[in-house]
């Protein structure tokens, strides 16, 4: 386990790291036309609301499931607060069901939206869609490996955040705003480009 310093640096680092991929993204959105902005700003909005989605709907089934999780029974040596996925409100203040971090790596789901927005994504849906679920696996085999987490509570966790996506994507005002990002005419030509 990290001691005090080696979890300060790493928050230090976290830091560091987001200030300069901050700024990076600033510099290269001046370079970007308005179309592309336009579609970049749907595609932030879709993963804020998936995101705002994940916070509540999974938060809300801890809060009404309360399963144990598996490291705390371990640690106690007594599995007798075992319950399975389907059966809710068994043990007050525990929240295994459903697996919080598989629901956020979830929000990579957003990615699936690129090629509606952009060309050179189109064709490469199927990549897109294994890549995403491979890095949602990943997140999900991390938890079991940990112990803080049944497969049923991984798998849950994936499935009713697809659900909520899908559900997302397919509402009037997505469709509307996806319609809008792509509606916008191509960029004018640079002001200081050659006449002819």
């Amino acid at each position: 386990m990290p001691d005090c310093s080696t979890g300060t640096a790493l928050t230090l680092a976290a830091v560091v790291l987001t200030f300069v991929a901050s700024v990076a993204v600033i510099s290269l959105a001046s370079r970007w036309d308005r179309p592309s902005l336009a579609r970049l700003d749907f595609l932030a909005k879709l993963g804020i609301a998936l995101c705002v989605a994940d916070n509540v709907v999974i938060n809300l089934l801890k809060v009404l499931w309360t399963r144990m999780r598996f490291d705390d029974m371990a640690a106690a040596g007594d599995f007798s607060a075992f319950t399975p996925w389907y059966r809710w409100g068994a043990v007050a203040g525990n929240t295994s069901f459903p697996s919080g971090h598989t629901a956020a790596a979830c929000g990579v789901l957003v990615l699936l939206a690129l090629p509606a927005l952009f060309d050179w994504w189109k064709g490469k849906e199927l990549a897109l869609t294994c890549g995403c679920y491979a890095y949602i696996a990943l997140t999900a085999l991390s938890r079991l490996i940990m112990g803080r987490h049944y497969l049923s509570d991984t798998v849950a966790a994936a499935v009713i955040m697809t659900l909520l996506y899908l559900a997302l994507t397919h509402t009037r005002r997505c469709r509307r705003g996806l319609e809008k990002a792509l509606a916008l005419p191509p960029a004018p030509p640079a002001a200081d480009a050659p006449r002819e």
